[in-house]
């Protein structure tokens, strides 16, 4: 082959690689051109989509509006002879915040009470559940109710709306823990009413990853501005309440704590949940918090203790031990990823196999009353137990959120402990005869719980009354 003929043969080769490449660029051309219109009829849809959202949003928010403005009108338009005020039940180791102004309005003229139970959602996470135990738990306290035992909120919602209520308390001020159906905003058909569990809140806030704390947010949740009446535990409450300015101060109420009446009633009334009463035995209740998660309050050592508690009642068999679980511990640990939730069941089952021990759930008060001692990480048992003049440990985890004020009254009534060694020591103190007294602690608690000056009980119904006439 000469030359010229070489120089051909790769003349040919590069034309065709040319060929090639043209035909490569074209189709570059055309994919990036197919490409481009498919973007600009995506872009088109997403644009499409984006306003259509806004447009549903608006509309939704037309709804919102229209039923408040219906849900105000009903608000004013009863035509009760009575004042009927409506109690949304759905955690029955609450009632007892709410069975004093129930038994009182029952037994006064002016009022007609209703209860009504529902389901309950623990700290907003997880199913819908435990109306059916709420029910149960109200038919033995021979308390009648109506039941929205139904999951669909529209048609439990309607039963709501047809029993005409005048007033209605929710026990949680939380929307998250109940069905959307019964949210604040839902539910303002009627005049809603806010009454503290018991102190309405021990400690600050603090922000996740800081050490800043600041006023904590429970004090201003969508159902504390819907409410037409706030009735607050104490002073440091109300201020709590109007330090964020988002609520007409002519609406909150200081009363004090219902549940104070309600407890200092059941002091005598102690029940023991153990079918053989053991005189000679020694009686605990151990209380255990849920905020076992890094996220939460982080009050809680039970994945510290729940080994060691359960070997020392094994090997005690003169102390009855009860466990009374915060009812949302089962979640903080399957949160935190210590435990599953068949480990937890396991732990309970193990524990409740003991002769001296058992777990306990429901209204507490008879517990405490039958108890002698009570060992606790938690938080509103701090202020709830020195009321029955007991001891009381406090197992301080010492990563908590910071008590405020009324936080440090309650904790200075107990006994502070860091580890499951010095809670046996404190026990042992006690059963030997080495008291430590708390009274003066006690009673200054006492007295910032009688903030009102007379029955809380009394202050709700005369408040409700008169808030009433102006309004009709």
């Amino acid at each position: 082959m000469n030359d010229r003929e070489s120089l051909e043969e790769v003349s040919g080769k590069l034309d065709s690689i040319e060929r090639q490449l043209e035909g490569l660029r074209r189709f570059v051309l055309e994919t990036h051109e197919g490409m481009r219109s498919s973007l600009e009829v995506m872009g088109g849809l997403v644009q499409l989509v984006q306003d259509f959202h806004k447009e549903l949003m608006q509309l939704r928010f037309d709804a919102h509006s229209i039923k408040d403005s219906a849900n105000i009108a009903l608000r004013y338009q009863s035509k009760n002879k009575r004042i009927k005020c409506l109690f949304l039940v759905n955690v029955m180791e609450m009632w007892d915040s709410l069975a004093g102004i129930y038994a009182a309005m029952s037994k006064d003229q002016r009022f007609e009470p209703i209860v009504v139970t529902t389901f309950f959602r623990p700290l907003g996470q997880g199913n819908y559940e435990g109306e059916g135990v709420v029910s149960e738990a109200l038919t033995k306290k021979n308390i009648p109710h109506l039941r929205l035992d139904m999951l669909n909120y529209d048609q439990g919602l309607t039963i709501l709306k047809n029993l005409t209520p005048d007033i209605i308390f929710r026990q949680q001020p939380w929307d998250s823990n109940i069905l959307p159906g019964y949210s604040a905003r839902e539910l303002s058909f009627a005049r809603l009413c806010f009454v503290p569990y018991f102190f309405a809140s021990l400690v600050y806030q603090r922000d996740y990853g800081t050490e800043d704390i600041k006023e904590h947010s429970g004090f201003d949740l969508d159902y504390h501005r819907e409410c037409w009446r706030i009735f607050c535990d104490s002073n440091m409450t109300e201020r709590s309440f109007k330090s964020f300015r988002h609520i007409d101060p002519q609406k909150i109420i200081i009363s004090g704590p219902p549940k104070l009446d309600y407890i200092l009633s059941c002091k005598n009334n102690g029940v023991w949940p153990f079918p053989k009463q053991d005189k000679k035995c020694f009686k605990i209740v151990w209380a255990a918090h849920h905020s076992v998660d890094s996220h939460s309050s982080c009050f809680s050592v039970f994945l510290d203790l729940y080994e060691d508690m359960l070997f020392w009642a094994r090997n005690t068999p003169e102390i009855q031990f009860v466990l009374q679980p915060h009812p949302a511990l089962q979640d903080g640990v399957i949160r935190s990823g210590h435990m599953t939730g068949g480990q937890f069941d396991r732990y309970l089952a193990l524990w409740s196999g003991l002769e001296n021990c058992t777990v306990y759930t429901g209204d507490y008060v008879g517990l405490f009353a039958a108890s002698d001692l009570m060992i606790t990480d938690g938080v509103s048992f701090l202020a709830e137990y020195p009321l029955f003049d007991k001891p009381l440990i406090f197992v301080d985890s010492r990563r908590h959120y910071p008590f405020n004020e009324l936080g440090e009254m309650a904790v200075a009534c107990a006994r502070t402990v860091t580890s499951f060694t010095e809670i046996k020591e404190a026990v042992e103190e006690w059963q030997t005869g080495h008291i430590w007294d708390r009274e003066q602690e006690r009673q200054k608690l006492l007295q910032a719980l009688r903030a009102g000056g007379r029955s809380a009980v009394e202050i709700i119904l005369d408040a409700i009354v008169d808030g009433m006439k102006e309004t009709t």
